[in-house]
């Protein structure tokens, strides 16, 4: 599994990946939790085998692949694919409204409903990720920090404002997190 969502609206599990043991099917399938059956939603054309798959659609109908530098939507029912232009690393808001970018040295935010609009929310590295908070209004932005690489440990972390722009940096967290442990946490998900 590449990625996986649980749809807004059916409930069922969405997940990217691969399917199957030897010669496995790759691409995009719907799993009912209380039954654990599989339906394959698209299977060869995207998400592609090579694990270059992009983030799922909150109401599980879109996923966004990355292939190289090219960001496109896949519409999961029709197959029709959408170019979004250059970009990688790309993830949906939690609401479904936003789609973050890292693209061309800048963080871009796409409006997912009309994907012309876009908004610049500054810098960003070459290696850089962007994570969503639950409430969808913050991006936790890491940053990495090659010359951290003697502590193995090699990013910084800092927020960013998705209404504002503004950026706030998490001091405590330079060269003291590593991108595998990263990511946050819904303080109502865990009552």
């Amino acid at each position: 599994i590449w990625n996986l969502t649980v749809a807004q609206q059916s409930g069922k599990i969405v997940v990217s990946g691969a399917s199957g043991r030897g010669h496995g099917e790759c691409g995009a399938f719907e799993i009912d939790p209380g039954t654990g059956t599989r339906r394959a939603l698209r299977v060869g054309t995207y998400p592609d085998c090579g694990g270059a798959a992009g983030s799922i659609s909150p109401d599980g109908k879109r996923v966004l692949s990355h292939l190289g530098k090219q960001l496109n939507i896949l519409d999961l029912e029709t197959g029709a694919i959408q170019s979004l232009g250059t970009g990688q690393r790309g993830s949906w808001s939690p609401d479904g409204r936003w789609i973050a970018v890292a693209a061309g040295g800048r963080i871009v935010l796409i409006d997912a409903t009309n994907t012309s609009k876009r908004r610049h929310l500054g810098a960003s590295g070459v290696d850089d990720h962007v994570y969503w908070s639950p409430d969808s209004k913050q991006l936790l932005l890491t940053k990495s920090e090659f010359r951290c690489a003697l502590t193995f440990y090699f990013e910084s972390l800092a927020t960013i404002d998705v209404k504002t722009g503004k950026r706030s940096v998490i001091a405590s967290s330079h060269c003291k997190v590593s991108r595998s442990t990263i990511g946050w946490i819904d303080p109502e998900a865990i009552r």
